[in-house]
């Protein structure tokens, strides 16, 4: 039948979109007319609905529609209707969906979207329906549409379903859970790169349409592909990136620099309206003139602008030996992305390549502050537009300029009237009454924000002094304040600090002195004690005391540090005032201090194959560490200072607490996972061993190297350094070191899948502990146990369980013997692993369990990774399904965390198992 009368097809399509329901009269006079009703609409609807009816009973199809009191209702069945038929067989795909049948949810979806033959009432020339009623059936649509691609993708048809999907995206291109399965499909079926290219259009599409950027799902999706991480089949992900909030407090009062920040919000805007290139800013001037002050005021105050985060670093640019390469910078970045330890590629390029991909389509705000030169800034700029990049530095970076495009603001002194109003501010209305003091102190001063700071905490914490008085000295003063008003200024304001220092006692001035030998970020009272070759007690005494005079801050409880300028002052007052021999005395005590401590905190967390080390200074003040968990709580919080320290033993030619420091790092580097830093730290300190040619140490540098390539699965370099090792030991004939390294050699031969070599590696090693130790040398013992349940586990690798049995099981009862917990859950898991593959899988369950919760207590996480895997394979074999889904669940997310490679192997078999299901 066909209804050819357009305002007749218009009443009845109003009334078909709600059959079986009244629809006033109101209503379908708006469908007809919209907002231009006739004089007598109530008399035309009436005619069109007589026709109506007239059409409908001589078509056959019956007295259909029904008159109400100024309304009318059509009655037809659900089933007579395409949406309706819609609507039914959508509810059908959700029972199919409560019930977890997807194969009846895809069906039912599928028929419910045949029912669709083009746009809905396209035929239907109303201008209301299409504004109001269009709308919610398209979504209906959409929304059916994007479920049963979902469906599609769990059943695993993501090949099937990307022609679809391009096709989609093209018609829909606003609609971002469209591209989001595309996406996921790409990703799924090996096309990475095509998954990338089709984010990179929705967010051209997405800011050439609407000016938006893509969504957090859309971006975090983004971020896993970028990552290699698998996504779930509706598009979101696990282990997306990290928001960091890494700003630093303001600074309090500010005052200010309003131009400044006007010419940085302008820059703000710059950055919204190019999106192609980050916006770059440099921010140079003097040394305290308030470069670090403004950035942070400002970053502060726009940071809810960008809702990727903000990352923050202190490039040490102008700090002796102390400025950070861009790998380091690199490394934190992408750590603090949330970025895990094992996917952190090593090397500057690898490094900028992940960066610069990660960063890509964020919208970050970056402070760099401190900058040496454009070679320490360039690796760290992101490629593409969204981020605004800050950068601090004491000279123009003309370099970063030129090759950047950057925006440079060249921040000069206070004016008077600012100047006046931050002592003002913080010392309160009292200095209103010595105007012309503050005036003098002012123009003395610079208006240098620095030295203003001083003596505005001078006044404050002395109540004997006066800003008449400071004013008086700084008149009758002769030194470098003067030449801060020179054309080319420089900081050097030591007459400044001179108020604050000379106020010290004898002591507290000598470990100021003292201080800037320490190389570190901050320092402890214990490590500052030893350099000052004092008690601890007294120690503690003296740092409040220079902390009371804004000497040094107590940057978090228990650890102190002091500014750059500050530093400067007191290198130039030890190089004067302190003796060559008390200086090298002094740093020697630091230096043994981190050795001493380290060696007692390696001890604690694995007291065997320690190298020994020579006599430390006699009055070096340790650490006071009573247990594991100190240790590791100790190794954390000097982690950077012991980096620092390493290259200060290597550059004052005491190369042996450079790399004897650096082996003492190496068991807490592998409990925490730090692959990255025991690389580099023991790369330097090979490189340091050459250098002073010392074979034992490079022999002891290559094991270690040796044994976190393994880790890292980088099978040929671990290798080579183990056969380096090795070939030196042999050389200089010491029997016990190439004991170890042989232990070493067979776990990275069997790492690398060369098991016959591996026992081979174990055994000859087994027997050279067997000449070299006695019953008493525990250290001896241990290691020999060691090597037996590396001897047992190749073993079973090689299909031999009875014999791998015997031999860790005797590996274990030395190990339980001689009290170590390490060793013995590595051998449990190997016990473990020889009851699985015998079928014994009860008794495999408790070994496994048992390393499990040794692993848990030593906090050895890659260990508890490993174990949990082979838990579940147990339980699997048990028939107790649930219970190794759980292990196995648990064991990814400490792969997870952890950027393990076998964090891809137990995903692609949980999802095996839940297709199965």
């Amino acid at each position: 039948m066909q209804i050819s009368a357009p305002k007749h097809r218009i009443v009845l399509a109003r009334l078909l979109v709600d059959a079986g329901r009244i629809v006033s009269l109101e209503a379908l006079a708006q469908a007809v007319w919209d907002a231009e009703p006739p004089a007598d609409p109530r008399r035309a609807i009436q005619l069109y609905v007589t026709r109506l009816r007239a059409q409908l009973q001589h078509g056959g199809a019956g007295q259909l529609i029904h008159t109400h009191s100024n309304a009318y209702s059509i009655d037809v069945k659900p089933h007579q209707l395409d949406l309706g038929r819609f609507v039914s067989l959508r509810e059908e795909a959700r029972r199919a969906a409560a019930e977890g049948d997807l194969e009846r949810e895809a069906k039912a979806l599928e028929r419910a979207l045949a029912q669709w033959r083009g746009a809905p009432l396209a035929d239907i020339p109303s201008e209301s329906l299409h504004r109001e009623t269009v709308p919610h059936l398209r979504e209906l649509w959409l929304e059916a549409l994007d479920r049963r691609i979902v469906v599609d993708q769990r059943r695993g048809k993501h090949a099937d379903l990307i022609s679809e999907l391009v096709d989609v995206t093209a018609k829909h291109p606003t609609q971002e859970r469209f591209w989001a399965r595309l996406m996921s499909s790409l990703q799924a079926t090996g096309r990475r790169a095509d998954a990338l290219d089709a984010y990179h259009t929705l967010r051209r599409v997405l800011s050439e349409q609407l000016g938006i950027d893509p969504s957090d799902e859309l971006q975090s999706l983004h971020a896993s592909i970028l990552l290699d991480a698998a996504p779930s089949a509706s598009g979101s992900t696990a282990g997306a990136l990290v928001v960091p909030r890494q700003l630093p407090p303001g600074v309090t009062p500010f005052v200010g620099r309003e131009a400044e920040l006007a010419r940085l919000d302008a820059l703000l805007l710059e950055r919204d309206r190019d999106r192609h290139a980050p916006v770059v800013v440099t921010v140079s001037g003097t040394p305290g003139v308030g470069k670090t002050a403004l950035v942070t005021h400002w970053a502060r105050r726009v940071a809810d602008g960008f809702p990727d985060g903000q990352l923050w670093i202190n490039l040490h640019g102008y700090d002796r030996g102390q400025a950070l390469p861009p790998e380091q910078v690199l490394t934190r970045f992408l750590r603090a992305l949330g970025l895990p330890e094992g996917r952190i590629p090593a090397g500057t390029d690898g490094l900028v390549d992940l960066y610069r991909s990660i960063m890509d389509g964020r919208r970050m705000l970056l402070v760099f502050d401190n900058a040496r030169d454009a070679e320490q800034v360039s690796p760290l700029l992101p490629g593409a537009g969204g981020c605004l990049v800050l950068v601090t530095s004491r000279r123009p970076l003309t370099g970063v300029v030129a090759s950047t495009g950057a925006d440079p603001i060249i921040l000069d002194l206070m004016s008077t009237q600012d100047a006046r109003q931050l002592l003002e501010r913080r010392l309160g209305d009292g200095v209103d009454a010595e105007s012309a003091a503050v005036d003098e102190v002012v123009r003395r001063c610079a208006r240098l924000p620095l030295a203003l700071a001083v003596v505005a905490a001078r006044v404050a914490t002395h109540p004997q002094f006066s800003i008449r008085s400071i004013a008086a000295e700084l008149a009758s003063a002769e030194g470098p304040l003067t030449a801060l008003a020179a054309t080319d200024p420089v900081v050097d304001i030591p007459v400044v600090f001179s108020w604050s220092y000379d106020a010290l006692t004898v002591d507290a001035a000598r470990l100021f002195r003292l201080l800037a030998l320490h190389p570190g970020p901050d320092i402890t009272p214990a490590a500052a004690a030893s350099l000052a070759g004092t008690s601890p007690e007294s120690a503690k005494v003296l740092l409040r005391e220079l902390g009371d005079a804004y000497l040094v801050t107590e940057q978090v409880p228990g650890r102190f540090g002091f500014h750059d300028l500050l530093r400067d002052y007191a290198h130039r007052l030890t190089n004067s005032q302190d003796s060559r021999e008390e200086r090298l005395a002094s740093r020697d005590r630091c230096l043994d201090h981190y050795l001493v401590t380290a060696r007692t905190a390696a001890e604690l967390v694995h007291p065997w194959q320690l190298p020994a080390f020579g006599s430390p200074s006699t009055d070096v003040v340790a650490e006071d560490l009573r247990d594991y968990e100190q240790a590791l709580a100790w190794f954390r919080a000097e982690r950077h200072v012991l980096s620092a320290v390493i290259q200060q033993a290597a550059d004052s030619c005491r190369p042996d607490r450079s790399w004897q420091i650096a082996a003492s790092l190496v068991e807490y580097f592998y409990r925490e996972g730090y692959w990255h830093d025991w690389v580099r730290t023991s790369s330097f300190a090979l490189d340091q061993a050459i250098q002073h040619g010392d074979r034992l140490e490079q022999a002891r540098a290559h094991r270690s190297l040796a044994r976190v390539h393994a880790r890292l699965g980088h099978a040929e370099t671990a290798l080579e350094h183990s056969d380096l090792g090795i070939r030196l030991l042999e050389e200089i004939d010491d029997r016990v070191e190439l004991a170890h390294a042989l232990s070493v050699g067979g776990i990275v031969l069997s790492s690398g899948g060369r098991q016959r070599e591996a026992l081979a590696r174990f055994q000859r090693g087994f027997d050279l502990y067997g000449e070299v130790g006695g019953v008493e040398d525990e250290a001896v013992t241990i290691a020999r146990a060691t090597t037996l349940n590396g001897i047992g586990w190749v073993h079973a690798l090689l299909g031999d369980y009875e014999r791998s049995l015997a031999c860790c099981e005797e590996a274990l009862s030395t190990l339980i013997e001689r009290g170590d917990p390490f060793g013995q859950a590595a051998t449990w898991d190997s016990i473990g692993y020889a009851h699985h593959h015998l079928g014994r899988y009860e008794q495999a369950i408790g070994c496994y369990r048992t390393a499990l919760d040794l692993a848990r207590r030593l906090g050895a996480r890659h260990m508890e990774a490993d174990f949990l895997t082979h838990l579940a394979e147990s339980y699997d074999q048990s028939a107790d399904r649930r219970a190794a889904d759980l292990a196995w669940k648990q064991a990814l997310a400490v792969f997870t965390e952890l950027g393990h490679r076998d964090a891809h192997r137990v995903r692609s078999l949980l999802r095996e198992r839940r297709t199965k299901t």
